[in-house]
Parts: C-alpha cells; sequence; structure tokens
C-alpha cells in the first residue's frame, strides 16, 4: 500500500513539474494556437583547453610502471628491473636483475622506440610468456608521452 501512495504522489509531483515548465515558455496565441518563444541570440564564450603540459602527462602515465619499475641511473630494481638505460638496450640486459622471464631472456628484442611503444601497449600479445602482469595502455598518444617521459629520465 505505502508503495503505491508513494508512486501516486511522485507521479503526481512530476506532472506539476512538467506543467509547471510549459506554462513558464509556453504563450497561447490569439487563434488558440500554444507558440513557444525562444531567443532570438545565444552567445556563448569559448572555453580553453586546461590540459596540463604534456611531461607531466608523461609522468602520471609512468606512476603505473612505477609501481614495479624505477628510472633512476643507479636505481634499486622493484618487482621489475630498474629501467634506466632502457632505450636502445637488449632485452633483459640488466645482469643484477633475477626475475626476468624465460620469454624476456630468449627474445633478443633491442628496446626501440617501437619496440617499447608496443610492449606498451600489449605486453603479453607482444611477447607471449614474459612475467610483466601489466595490462598495458592501449592510447598511442598517452604511450608516447610515456616514453618521452622516460626518456628524459633515463637519459644522460
Amino acid at each position: 500500500m505505502k508503495t503505491h501512495k508513494a508512486l501516486f504522489l511522485f507521479s503526481f509531483i512530476s506532472i506539476l513539474s512538467i506543467s509547471a515548465c510549459q506554462e513558464s515558455s509556453d504563450k497561447t496565441s490569439p487563434s488558440g494556437e500554444n507558440t513557444v518563444t525562444t531567443p532570438e541570440k545565444i552567445t556563448t564564450k569559448p572555453v580553453e583547453a586546461t590540459e596540463p603540459p604534456k611531461v607531466d602527462r608523461g609522468a602520471r602515465l609512468f606512476k603505473r610502471c612505477g609501481t614495479c619499475h624505477t628510472l633512476d641511473k643507479d636505481g634499486r630494481h622493484k618487482v621489475g628491473p630498474n629501467l634506466y638505460g632502457i632505450f636502445g638496450a637488449k632485452a633483459a640486459a640488466k645482469a643484477d636483475f633475477p626475475r626476468y622471464s624465460k620469454a624476456m631472456k630468449e627474445s633478443g628484442i633491442i628496446w626501440t622506440d617501437e619496440n617499447l611503444a608496443e610492449y606498451t601497449k600489449n605486453p603479453r600479445e607482444f611477447m607471449p610468456g614474459n612475467g610483466m602482469t601489466f595490462a598495458g595502455i592501449r592510447n598511442d598518444e598517452d604511450i608516447q608521452l610515456l616514453l618521452e617521459y622516460m626518456r628524459s629520465k633515463t637519459s644522460e
């Protein structure tokens, strides 16, 4: 019974609200027809983009990677290896990192921008059997911003 009363009350209030809105914008012409008035000209002020600098976006994107990797020269390894010097390096090149997967060790991959971009997009597809649990970054612009940030932090 309470449900019926609540439903009736909701319906009644909704109808009143709709009626009130229509009454304020509708007018009846002398011939009895309803007419709606609209403003002559609508002006809008353009909204300016407030996108942060691209390096900031790259840094924010790296936070996903920073859970397992570092970028500092002589930085420590975490779950994944330190990535300092990765550009142009052979995969699994950090001799003091003990947890490379067999797939990574045997890949023979050189970490070019193109290879890093494809690996970052979908690590499991790029190198089946690798140990990285990261799902990937699908947006090409985000990948490029991430790589630019990494390069800025890992170059001498």
